[in-house]
């Protein structure tokens, strides 16, 4: 395969407004305006990077706001958690204390009514001696 190059390249060609004349735009011609418009898409990306990095450091200062604000958020929750355990073990203390004193009372009834009925036992244990006593002391009387 034999590949020939064109005899003419093509090259850009302007018309003067005044004469209209071809003018063939070379390099020489359009490297003023190739540089211009690098100068000027170069301003444009600068732009936009400085753009880029304004919203980023926005992003990242948000980011951070987040962090302290669930951070800050985290730290009251826990406090308000302390503080609820606190108040509910409190209550369960004062539970069991109310619980014990009534225990308390109750044996200390129950241990009452026990005397009491000691107490009666007693008596009738010493009305059963004493008349067991007095049938001793009385002679004459046998038992059977």
């Amino acid at each position: 395969m034999n590949f020939e190059a064109p005899k003419t390249f093509h090259e850009p060609i302007l018309k003067c407004p005044n004469c209209s004349h071809d003018i063939k735009l070379t390099e020489s011609l359009a490297a003023p305006l190739i540089e211009e418009s690098r100068k000027r898409f170069q301003e444009q990306l600068a732009s936009k990077d400085s753009e880029i990095a304004k919203k980023a450091e926005m992003l990242r200062k948000g980011h951070e706001e987040l962090t302290a604000a669930k951070e800050h958020l985290e730290d009251e929750v826990n406090a308000r958690l302390e503080i609820e355990r606190s108040r509910i073990a409190s209550a369960e203390a004062k539970k069991a204390s109310e619980a014990a004193a009534a225990e308390l009372r109750s044996k200390a009834r129950e241990a009452e009514e026990l005397r009491a009925a000691l107490a009666v036992n007693d008596a009738k244990l010493a009305e059963a001696l004493q008349a067991q006593a007095e049938k001793r002391a009385r002679p004459g009387r046998t038992e059977a």
